[in-house]
C-alpha cells in the first residue's frame, strides 16, 4: 500500500453519490493513509496511533494463526527435503501463494469469531484467541522439533513456534514514497540484476515456477487413491476424508451432461 494507491481508491466515490450513500471508512493511522480533502460521500475515521494490536480483530490472532500454518508448511517442506536427501527448497512466489491459500483454509471459524470477541486483549494473550481444537502453534512446534532432530544446525534451540511467527512483526507493510528519480533508479537496478543473473538457476530448482498445467484425469485419480490411503493412517482422517468427498462430489458434478439451455 502507498498513499497514492490509497487516494486513488478512496476517490472512486462517485458510485456512492449516485446511490445517495454516506460511507464512514475506519482505517489505521499509518503513512500510507493520508488525510484527504474534498471528499463528499466518504468520511475517513482514523484509529488512534499505536493501537493496531489492541483494536483490530485481525491482529488479535487471525494473522498469527495464518502465519503459524504457513510456516509449519514451510518447515515440513524443509524436513521432507532432508529426508529425501535433496537441496533445501527455495520457495518461489507462486509456491508461496499456494501455501498461503492452503494455510488460510485451515484457519478455523472459531478462531476468527474469538478474535472479534476479544478485541482489546494484550499481545501476550493473542495466542489464547486461537481455537484450542486445532492449534497451529502446536503443529508448528512439533514440526520445528522434528526438523531440529533431523539437523540441529537448521533450528537453534532458542527458536520456538511463537518466535518464528513473530519474527516479522516489526516489518513495515507500506511502500515508501517514491519520486520519478527513485522509480527510474529502481528500474535500472532491476535491469542490471537481470543481466547479471541471466538464466542462472537457483539450487534445487528454477527461481519461478513454470505455468501450472491442468492435471489429467488419470493423474487426479491416482492422487485421490494416495490421499485415501494416507487418510487411513492419519490422526485427522475425518478431515481428509471430508476433503476427498467434497472434491469427488465437485468433480462428479462437472462431469454431468448439461441441458442445452444451460449454455
Amino acid at each position: 500500500m502507498s498513499s497514492e494507491i490509497f487516494e486513488e481508491w478512496v476517490r472512486k466515490e462517485k458510485k456512492f453519490r449516485v446511490d445517495g450513500r454516506k460511507i464512514a471508512l475506519i482505517i489505521d493511522n499509518c503513512p500510507a493513509h493520508p488525510t484527504l480533502s474534498n471528499l463528499t460521500n466518504v468520511q475517513l475515521v482514523f484509529l488512534p496511533p499505536n493501537t493496531t494490536s489492541i483494536l483490530q480483530p485481525m491482529d488479535q490472532g487471525v494473522i498469527r494463526s495464518l502465519k503459524a500454518y504457513y510456516r509449519g508448511k514451510v518447515v515440513r517442506l524443509i524436513s521432507r527435503a532432508l529426508e529425501e536427501k535433496k537441496p533445501c527448497p527455495k520457495i518461489s512466489i507462486l509456491q508461496g501463494m499456494k501455501l498461503l491459500a492452503d494455510s488460510w483454509e485451515l484457519v478455523s471459524k472459531e478462531t476468527i469469531v474469538n478474535c472479534f470477541r476479544k478485541a482489546g486483549i494484550t499481545p501476550d494473550g493473542q495466542q489464547a484467541a486461537i481455537d484450542d481444537s486445532d492449534d497451529p502453534f502446536k503443529d508448528l512446534q512439533e514440526s520445528l522439533n522434528n526438523l531440529r532432530k533431523a539437523d540441529s544446525s537448521m533450528v537453534p534451540n532458542d527458536v520456538t513456534a511463537t518466535a518464528l511467527v513473530s519474527l516479522d512483526d516489526d516489518v513495515t507493510a507500506t511502500a515508501p514514497e517514491m519520486n520519478e528519480d527513485d522509480i527510474v533508479s529502481r528500474l535500472k537496478n532491476q535491469e542490471n540484476e537481470e543481466e547479471e543473473s541471466g538464466d542462472e538457476e537457483i539450487q534445487g530448482g528454477e527461481m519461478f515456477d513454470p505455468v501450472a498445467e491442468k492435471p489429467s484425469r488419470s493423474a487426479i485419480e491416482s492422487a485421490l487413491e494416495v490421499l485415501k490411503d494416507a487418510a487411513m493412517f492419519s490422526d485427522k482422517s475425518g478431515q481428509m476424508k471430508r476433503a476427498i468427498f467434497y472434491f469427488e462430489s465437485d468433480r462428479a458434478e462437472s462431469l454431468k451432461q448439461k441441458d442445452i439451455t444451460h449454455f
